[in-house]
This record gives structure tokens, C-alpha cells and sequence, in this order.
């Protein structure tokens, strides 16, 4: 996948402020958004806002695509979980309530 080989894509923007993510859920690609966030596509992206004032939750929310549904619910289960963070030291994700079926993060503090 293209961020192998550019790593600062999952970050890019264009000039409407359109982020990977925000693509992803308007087309309601769910595995591209799991992919996008697993790479760290998290919290700050998921608040992240259009020019026009778009999250991709928001986008995915109004999309007639095939598959948004999927992907607005989605997103909505990262954001009420705090997120996937990702512990870049130890190259390890740690779930935190996405799916239902993981263990939350304890922050131990």
C-alpha cells in the first residue's frame, strides 16, 4: 500500500482540507478506514474538518455509498473508545474499545 512507501500520505491534505480518511468514509470503504486508523489515522483525524466543516464520520453519515453505514458506525465506536493508540517506541497498538471484543487501554495513572 502507498503508505509503506510514503508513510506522511496518512497525514496529507488537499486543498479542500480531504484527508485519506475523509475519502475513505465517503466512499464507505470500512477496511481502508480500519487500515487508515490501525496506521494511526486517530483521534486528531477523526476531528479533523473540511473546509466546507466535514468530519469523516459526517461524510460517511450522509454518503449514499455502499458501505458508509459500516464506516460511520465504525468510527463512531474508535471515537467513544478513546481511539486505537499507537506506542511508537514498541511499534504495538493498543485497542481501546473498538470492536466490542478487545481489552480497554489502561493508562495506569
Amino acid at each position: 500500500m502507498i503508505l509503506r512507501l510514503a508513510p506522511e500520505f496518512l497525514h496529507a491534505e488537499d486543498e479542500l482540507g480531504w484527508s485519506p480518511l475523509h475519502d475513505a468514509a465517503t466512499e464507505g470503504r470500512l477496511a481502508v478506514t480500519e487500515y487508515l486508523v490501525r496506521k494511526g489515522a486517530d483521534v486528531e483525524h477523526l476531528d479533523r474538518i473540511t473546509r466546507d466543516g466535514q468530519k469523516p464520520s459526517d461524510l460517511a453519515e450522509q454518503s449514499e455509498a455502499r458501505g458508509a453505514a459500516a464506516v460511520a458506525a465504525y468510527l463512531g465506536r474508535v471515537r467513544a473508545g478513546g481511539g486505537i493508540r499507537v506506542d511508537r517506541a514498541n511499534l504495538t497498538l493498543e485497542r481501546c474499545h473498538v470492536l466490542g471484543n478487545v481489552v480497554p487501554h489502561d493508562s495506569g495513572g
